[in-house]
């Protein structure tokens, strides 16, 4: 027995021995001191193209703001509870945003938007990696659509400018580097830096000068006693009716527009603005066109003051401004926006939401 085990020993231990040698060469440790090297765990080199540091997205829950904006939350979430993710390393032409009192495209700017929503749409798979805040508090990322730079994309269209030169590239050299090299590659199509255009278009000094090029556009006075009244954001003058610009007060029935009941606070609204008229000593309108249904649209001012920012501020409207634009008043509409924000939500449903759950259409004489 002691002749066997001393057999297998003489043939076992050298092979062990190589065996050893040749994993630590397969690890890069020198062969003259195997045991020491495999003794230590081999540590992993940091990643910097973010590999192990991106995180799953939900594609139902994206929406492509622009080219370089994502909102990002369950389909009907409250546009607070949402993620609003800046897309690093480009930046895109802008869009206007009626919401933020931006009222107008930067050349390719709806193309750029388009793009990125295409991009989105066919991915498969869609991850981020969280580079944390920026200054506006929205949260800061680069996004992979399967697996390929989402910023890549968008440069080889040339619909983004780098952003890497100017920022850096958050702690991830290779997806700088491939964002930079591709700016180098890919030509741009025609449009302005869009920091430059912004820094331009969105200068408190140029909206300063709508709302002041606004206030002296013609009124035309009123007479109080030719004055009927409807509902909030409704009356009829010298047998025209006229619909209040930028707001949308709570509803009272109307049974000719299939509107069988009040909605709450539509009584409220309409004797407020009933008041606030019968009240003013000089009552003006600017007449800003026609809607859809043939009314009258129009700022109301009633000594000097704006009537819709009246009715905003004592809680009887919502601003109507992010859905149907400035109507020619970007001035104007810019104030409107900041009454509202200024102020609680109204205590009554947004009448827009209301009609649709409310108003009875007409039927369909054609229909079967």
């Amino acid at each position: 027995m002691k002749i066997l085990f001393s057999l297998l020993t003489a043939v076992l231990l050298p092979a062990q021995l190589w065996a050893s040698v040749g994993a630590a060469e397969n690890l890069g440790v020198s062969p003259a001191a195997p045991a020491a090297a495999l003794a230590k765990p081999v540590m992993q080199a940091k990643t910097t193209d973010g590999q192990d540091k991106r995180k799953p997205m939900d594609k139902a829950w994206i929406y492509m703001v622009d080219g370089d904006t994502i909102s990002y939350g369950e389909k009907g979430s409250a546009k607070g509870t949402r993620l609003q993710i800046r897309i690093a390393g480009i930046d895109t032409p802008e869009i206007k945003h009626y919401s933020a009192g931006k009222f107008e495209d930067q050349a390719f700017g709806p193309e750029a938007t388009k793009a990125g929503r295409e991009i989105i749409k066919a991915a498969k798979k869609i991850e981020y990696i969280d580079l944390g805040k920026d200054k506006y508090g929205r949260t800061l990322a680069y996004i992979f659509v399967d697996d390929k730079s989402y910023e890549v994309e968008m440069i080889k269209r040339g619909l983004a400018w780098e952003y890497i030169s100017t920022h850096g590239d958050s702690g991830y050299p290779e997806i700088g580097k491939a964002i930079l090299d591709a700016a180098a590659k890919y030509p741009r199509k025609d449009f302005e830096f869009p920091h430059n255009w912004r820094a331009r278009e969105w200068a408190p000094e140029k909206e300063a000068a709508e709302l002041k090029a606004d206030l002296a556009k013609p009124r035309i006075k009123m007479d109080k006693a030719l004055i009927g009244y409807d509902d909030g954001d409704t009356i009829t003058y010298k047998g025209e009716t006229f619909r209040f610009a930028t707001i949308d007060t709570p509803e009272i029935i109307h049974p000719e527009d299939g509107i069988m009941e009040d909605q709450e606070l539509g009584r409220e609204a309409a004797a407020f603005t009933e008041k606030i008229f019968k009240e003013a000593k000089v009552l003006e309108y600017m007449s800003l066109g026609q809607d859809k249904y043939g009314r009258t649209l129009a700022m109301f001012f009633v000594d000097g003051k704006m009537a819709q920012e009246l009715i905003v501020k004592a809680g009887f409207a919502y601003e109507n401004v992010s859905i149907f634009g400035p109507s020619g008043i970007p001035g104007l509409a810019r104030t409107i926006l900041a009454a509202f924000r200024s102020m609680p939500t109204p205590a009554f449903e947004n009448p827009m939401y209301w009609r649709q759950d409310h108003q009875i259409k007409p039927k369909d004489e054609n229909a079967k």
